[in-house]
C-alpha cells in the first residue's frame, strides 16, 4: 500500500477488508508498516497489532555506544567536520534497534521516533595566552545510508580565556527525530568560528577520558514511539 489512505492499490475496497501489507510506504503519520496486518473501516486502513508491537512496546530500544579511547583530532580551524569514532566500544543494544556499521557510522534497523544524544570530552590544546575556543558538535543523518549528511542535532560549548588547554565535556542536548531502518548517523565536531583569536584549537586536539568521567565519547538513541 502507498499509505493509510491508499484506494488506488486496492480499488473501492469493502469494508472490514483484511490485507498483509509488504512494503515500509508513505510519510508520517500516515505511513504503512510492511509486514504488518491491516483493515480497511470505511475511511482508511487500520493497523492490527500484533505480539511483536506488544514485545516492542514493553521491551525499551536502546542503543548506546560508549568509548574510552583517545582521539586525536587534525587541524579543525578551518571549519571541517571531523567525525568521532569507535573504533573499541561498549554497546548496548536492547531491542536491536541500531548497529555500529563501521567505527564511525551507526546504521538504523527500526523505523520510529527517537530520542538523540551524544557527549565528547574535548581538549582544544591551545595553551597561547588569551585564547578562547568554541566546539560546535553534531549528530548527522544520511537518508537510506547514501547522499548528503544533514544536520538533525547540534550543540555548542564555549572555552574561555586561557582555559583552552582544559579538557572539557561537549555535550548535545536530547533531542526528537524519526529515522527510518537504512538510515545512518554519526557524530561530528567541527570550529566554525576562525576569525582573530575568537576560536582558535591546538593542532592536533584531543578527545580523551578524565579522572571524573571514564568515558570519553558517547552516543545514544532511545527508541519512544513507533
Amino acid at each position: 500500500m502507498i499509505n493509510r489512505f491508499d484506494q488506488s492499490t486496492i480499488p473501492n475496497p469493502a469494508t472490514g477488508l483484511l490485507v498483509f501489507n509488504t512494503q515500509n510506504s508513505g510519510v508520517s503519520p500516515d505511513e504503512v508498516y510492511a509486514n504488518s496486518y491491516y483493515y480497511w473501516n470505511g475511511t482508511e486502513w487500520y493497523h492490527i497489532p500484533t505480539t511483536r508491537i506488544f514485545e516492542d512496546i514493553s521491551v525499551p530500544g536502546v542503543f548506546v555506544l560508549n568509548s574510552n579511547d583517545t582521539q586525536t583530532i587534525g587541524n579543525i580551524n578551518n571549519g571541517e567536520h571531523r567525525a568521532i569514532s569507535f573504533p573499541n566500544p561498549q554497546i548496548i543494544n536492547a531491542g536491536n534497534i541500531a548497529t555500529l556499521t563501521n567505527n564511525e557510522t551507526i546504521t538504523i534497523l527500526e523505523s520510529g521516533l527517537y530520542e538523540v544524544t551524544a557527549f565528547v570530552q574535548y581538549n582544544p590544546s591551545q595553551t597561547a595566552d588569551e585564547r578562547r575556543a568554541l566546539l560546535n558538535t553534531y549528530i548527522e543523518k544520511r537518508d537510506g545510508g547514501s547522499g548528503n549528511w544533514q544536520l538533525i542535532a547540534g550543540g555548542r560549548t564555549s572555552w574561555g580565556r586561557n582555559t583552552t588547554h582544559y579538557l572539557q565535556t561537549a555535550q548535545i542536548p536530547v533531542t526528537v527525530v524519526r529515522l527510518n531502518a537504512g538510515d545512518q548517523i554519526r557524530f561530528t565536531i567541527a570550529n566554525k568560528i576562525t576569525s582573530g583569536t575568537r576560536s582558535s584549537h591546538g593542532n592536533p586536539s584531543v578527545v580523551s577520558t578524565s579522572v571524573n568521567n571514564p568515558v570519553s565519547k558517547s552516543l545514544r538513541l532511545y527508541l519512544i514511539g513507533f
